[in-house]
């Protein structure tokens, strides 16, 4: 009963929505650069902090609500030499992710231009490239920022 009653509050909210929907999906490109941090414990006794660069696609389905998906390359040093391992000492981790989801934005006018603070959520598949943990599964990733528009 609860499935079902999730299930049709979902369907009720986005039928809602529809005839504003239609008018006012506007796609949008970008990309993200910044740190990533493993929540894994197990992957984040292996690797340190790294940076990530993610090119993106989304459509805004509202001013402040909109989708996303990405390919997203991750980057991280190892955390330390690993003594009687050979070949596994300070080595890169690289992997790579597909991934899609929603993402909250708040435009804000400025002298400067606009300014868009946003937090994002995703969902995909990841997959290690190159490292000492090479293991590919299913993940999620959570992050904001703030966006500068650069044209209307």
């Amino acid at each position: 009963m609860r499935r079902f009653l999730v299930w049709f509050l979902g369907c009720a909210l986005a039928g809602s929505g529809a005839p504003a929907l239609a008018s006012a999906l506007e796609p949008y490109v970008g990309a993200d650069i910044g740190m990533t941090e493993p929540l894994n414990g197990n992957f984040r006794g292996h690797v340190d902090v790294g940076f990530l660069v993610s090119p993106y696609v989304g459509v805004e389905l509202h001013p402040n609500v909109g989708f996303q998906a990405s390919p997203t390359f991750y980057f991280f040093s190892q955390s330390g030499s690993f003594p009687g391992m050979p070949g596994q000492g300070r080595q890169e981790t690289t992997m790579v992710a597909i991934s899609g989801g929603p993402r909250f934005q708040l435009p804000m006018e400025s002298q400067l231009g606009t300014f868009v603070p946003f937090i994002y959520g995703s969902g995909g598949y990841y997959a290690g490239t190159s490292g000492r943990l090479s293991q590919s599964a299913p993940g999620w990733f959570g992050g904001g920022g703030v966006d500068y528009r650069l044209s209307d």
